[in-house]
């Protein structure tokens, strides 16, 4: 029998069947408790004869690796299955329609693999290469903006001292502004590290309400991103809008998105 693993809430263990198919069902928490649950979970399943799992996320093939598991990612599986989903949800074919395939930073090579999939059957395919500097510009077209890239900053983790540190010269353009967008790349299911770092560095250098009167806009770009990731990243920046009074007025994860916030500005 095979196990299937994917991040969820917490860890859980269960069986399902797919297309007659019995699987085991590890749902991995996050945390080093709900891994170290997941790893138990795994060794009863090895005791039990499964040799074989697939894994959702790239980073739990790590788990499954330590209890001698032989480990497959699931995206090739989907790839290989699109064609077939396809033919199912549109039985009476894509010849007259358009499809559009959007894709965040890093998913580039899989999202060229779906489109050879998606041209054998639609009329019209294009791929939209998304990214959080292009939502950022589509939500202050019209706008005049500066743009601060902060991996052009030494800005190191909280309790670094490091030289040339670059945290001062941000924190004075954003005291300069009147409207705030902080931009961030979804990557291990969370707000980029440079905007993490930012974030933290805050705390004790910029008073509570320092930067009252302004509006905070954040937008967040990843390649199929779950709800929790996006509500989690969400809680964040609201959370430190108002810490530092400033209005958080939205999140945009997609162009529609960006556009309709832009109506805000």
């Amino acid at each position: 029998m095979i196990v299937y693993m994917t991040q969820g809430q917490k860890t859980v263990l269960s069986r399902i069947t797919v297309e007659g198919l019995p699987l085991h069902y590890l749902s991995v928490g996050r945390g080093y408790f709900a891994r170290r649950r997941a790893l138990h979970c795994l060794r009863q399943l090895y005791d039990s004869g499964v040799r074989r799992c697939i894994c959702a996320d790239v980073y739990l093939l790590s788990l499954a690796k330590q209890v001698d598991i032989t480990s497959y990612p699931v995206l090739p599986l989907r790839l290989a299955l699109l064609g077939s989903l396809l033919d199912i949800l549109c039985p009476g074919g894509l010849q007259n329609a358009a499809a559009v395939l959007r894709c965040g930073p890093g998913g580039e090579e899989t999202a060229r693999a779906a489109l050879m999939v998606l041209a054998r059957r639609a009329r019209y395919v294009q791929l939209d290469m998304e990214d959080p500097a292009a939502l950022a510009a589509e939500l202050l077209k019209g706008h005049e903006y500066e743009t601060l890239n902060l991996t052009d900053y030494t800005i190191g983790a909280y309790g670094q001292n490091l030289p040339g540190d670059g945290l001062d010269t941000v924190i004075g353009a954003m005291k300069q502004a009147d409207t705030i967008v902080i931009g961030s790349p979804l990557y291990w299911h969370n707000i980029c590290g440079s905007v993490r770092n930012m974030l933290d560095r805050f705390y004790g250098k910029v008073e509570d309400g320092e930067l009252s009167g302004r509006k905070l806009y954040f937008v967040f770009q990843g390649a199929a991103p779950e709800k929790w990731m996006l509500e989690k990243a969400e809680y964040t920046m609201s959370r430190f809008a108002r810490m530092y009074g400033m209005e958080y007025v939205g999140m945009a994860t997609n162009k529609a998105e960006a556009k309709k916030l832009s109506e805000k500005i």
